[in-house]
């Protein structure tokens, strides 16, 4: 299912493996991913909603996040 806050030509490049950054920063487990930080999509899920992104600074870690925030 598609959003209707994302425009077709993004959420066709978010695919497993495509590097993304975020649109706004995250605050996961008390550490922050500041706007612009990239990472790696290592799952979709079905939906199309969200996203498994591979985050190396500034801690490693795999984060789920919304399609919406990621460019």
């Amino acid at each position: 299912m598609l959003s209707s806050q994302q425009p077709r030509d993004l959420v066709l490049r978010l695919v497993e493996l495509a590097e993304v950054q975020l649109r706004r920063a995250l605050n996961v487990d008390g550490i922050l991913y500041p706007a612009g930080s990239r990472g790696v999509i290592v799952w979709c899920y079905p939906d199309g909603e969200a996203f498994e992104v591979e985050f190396f600074s500034p801690q490693p870690a795999v984060v789920t996040v919304l399609g919406q925030d990621l460019v």
